[in-house]
């Protein structure tokens, strides 16, 4: 339950850290007069709309309307924290070493992931947290495990970093990214162990066009910690490292679709995955994702088939948000929404040792 407590006085803090914001963000909503001159940005009007940044000078002078939504503007204005920030929620389910030869967990998790400026252009600071419950009823541990077999599996992921997207109707075809992600997890594995990791994830992409995008993303780990195996705390584990290739596609309807391969340590070999994004609305829009890694073992380790070193996650869901940014026709998105997705099981893969735990 200790988890669970820091868990509920970290997500109070958060939505009042965010409730504070979103009142300065408002606050700050009010430009009667703007002189574009100064600004170096100059939208161009298209059928009583502002659209930016594009040259325009005879609207140089121009008063802007009051924000609302028959209004578009570049990111800097007309937008508080509420339209740059995605809440989501769903089913997920993965596998992994931790539960030795009873893998298998299924849950539900919900989250958030933001952005905010950092003062310089294009670059932005983004945050994330998500909480999963799984196996509600508990679970079999092994004979001997100090476990408790009647506890959910918690994991709870943060995330935060730096990014900046691409704006390839501009010419700038890159965009990168990298974040800090740290898991703790209760009830974790076969034995219910308290475990506490972190990592650093990147990556970074370059537009090939509207629609598509190459890149590379990978992750290292930072630190290590214990798991019990018999009841005591001997085994190691910490955050696999990860190095994929990535292809991107925004389609017609604006979804967006990513496939991805690579390498990753034991007891993995290799990786293939996929995230998609298919929005129903500009406020609404659902998730999958699949993440795989084949285990190196060859044989059956110790009197345990091979299949419990393999890992996966498996989710899918909803999203939302209120400033109607899930939609973009093209592959650099909304400069100002959060560029990498949260952490979970699949992005933050687990090292574990191979052997019958």
């Amino acid at each position: 339950m200790t988890l669970w407590k820091n868990s509920c006085t970290i997500g109070s803090t958060a939505i009042l850290f965010i409730a504070l914001i979103m009142q300065w963000t408002a606050a700050q909503d009010v430009a009667p007069d703007f002189d574009y001159s100064r600004s170096g940005i100059k939208p161009k009007r298209i059928d009583n709309k502002f659209v930016g940044p594009q040259a325009s000078p005879k609207l140089t002078t121009d008063p802007l309307p009051p924000c609302d939504e028959d209004v578009v503007y570049e990111s800097y204005r007309c937008s508080t924290l509420l339209n740059n920030v995605f809440l989501f929620g769903g089913a997920n389910a993965f596998a992994n070493k931790g539960d030795d030869n009873h893998p298998n967990n299924f849950g539900m998790v919900g989250g958030f992931n933001l952005s905010l400026p950092t003062g310089l252009q294009n670059l932005r600071y983004q945050f994330g947290f998500s909480h999963g419950a799984y196996d509600w009823m508990g679970r079999e541990g092994s004979a001997g495990a100090g476990g408790k077999p009647n506890s959910a599996e918690l994991a709870n992921y943060f995330t935060a970093g730096v990014y900046q997207r691409s704006d390839i109707m501009s010419d700038q075809p890159w965009s990168f990214g990298v974040v800090f992600d740290h898991f703790m997890g209760e009830n974790w594995g076969e034995e219910d162990s308290y475990i506490n990791l972190s990592q650093v994830r990147y990556q970074i992409g370059y537009a090939l066009n509207q629609n598509n995008e190459i890149g590379f993303w990978g992750t290292q780990n930072l630190d290590k910690d214990l798991f019990a195996v018999s009841g005591v705390d001997t085994a190691r584990v910490q955050a696999q490292r990860q190095a994929n290739l990535y292809y991107s596609h925004v389609w017609s309807n604006g979804a967006v679709s990513t496939v991805y391969a690579g390498l990753t340590d034991d007891p993995g070999d290799w990786i293939i995955g996929t995230r998609m994004i298919n929005p129903v609305t500009d406020r609404f829009a659902t998730y999958a994702n699949f993440h795989y890694v084949r285990p190196s073992t060859s044989v059956g380790d110790g009197g345990i088939n091979r299949y419990s070193e393999a890992a996966y996650t498996l989710g899918f869901g909803c999203m939302i948000n209120f400033g109607g940014k899930l939609r973009s026709s093209s592959i650099s998105g909304h400069n100002d929404m959060p560029y990498l997705s949260v952490a979970d099981q699949g992005l933050f893969g687990l090292n574990i040792p191979t052997g019958n735990l």
